[in-house]
């Protein structure tokens, strides 16, 4: 019940930089986030058709919905390590730490129970999560890019390996204030808070793209970034 993704030398996700022709991260197979967004998407579904005419398929798909948390959890979860895969490749997983563990998180009807969202929060915490949103790579992972500058190339190279993007900070918020409610607020307000300090470098008034992902954390990339206001402006929401 699973997506599963391949085509040679095609990135399929969101992480979709080249250098050369060639994907830098081209996460083949059963990608996280991917898979969190389908089950989410069949659930909501099958949530909104409760209060509708029920199809033929109706059955079937409670079925998959009732199984597919299981199925999940055995494709990406480590039971041992307690961390979750971003991707799954011919059985081979990768579990670099990158922000799509977040997304599956997040999610309103998620595939993780909470002792799972909660692991998957500290990992985060420690390995991705700055002031400016989530690095896109761990600074453990051998591939990991301090600073997104230089020709294009370089920065290519960069894009998804270490360089931090403000709208997965969404995710972040959703999946925190989600699981901690009134506990969790102040922390997140923090994080929006300290954006104000920017908004005079770069593009003033606005935020920017990405930044880098060592301090001190400069912005760069496109100076006004739509993603990056409106998930500050979502989060804003969620703390309303």
């Amino acid at each position: 019940g699973l997506l599963y993704a391949h085509i040679p030398n095609k990135a399929l996700t969101w992480m979709d930089s080249y250098i050369d022709g060639q994907p830098v991260t081209q996460r083949a197979g059963y990608a996280v986030e991917v898979n969190a967004l389908w089950y989410n998407a069949i659930t909501f579904s099958m949530e909104i058709e409760a209060f509708s005419k029920p199809s033929k398929n109706g059955k079937m798909l409670s079925q998959w919905i009732d199984t597919f948390p299981a199925e999940f959890s055995a494709v990406f979860w480590n039971e041992d390590s307690s961390e979750l895969a971003d991707c799954v490749f011919e059985g081979v997983a990768s579990w670099d730490v990158r922000p799509n563990i977040t997304i599956a998180a997040a999610m309103p009807y998620s595939p993780l129970n909470d002792d799972q969202k909660m692991a998957v929060l500290d990992v985060v915490n420690k390995e991705l999560l700055t002031p400016r949103g989530l690095r896109t790579l761990s600074p453990r992972s051998i591939g990991f890019k301090h600073s997104y500058e230089g020709d294009h190339h370089k920065r290519d190279l960069a894009y998804h390996q270490g360089t931090v993007w403000p709208w997965l900070l969404g995710f972040y918020a959703e999946a925190w204030l989600n699981l901690y409610e009134g506990s969790g607020r102040e922390s997140i307000e923090r994080l929006v808070q300290g954006f104000e300090e920017d908004l005079i470098e770069h593009g003033i008034g606005n935020i920017s793209e990405v930044y880098d992902g060592s301090p001190p954390y400069r912005p760069c990339g496109a100076i006004s970034f739509a993603a990056s206001v409106a998930e500050l402006m979502r989060i804003q929401k969620m703390l309303e």
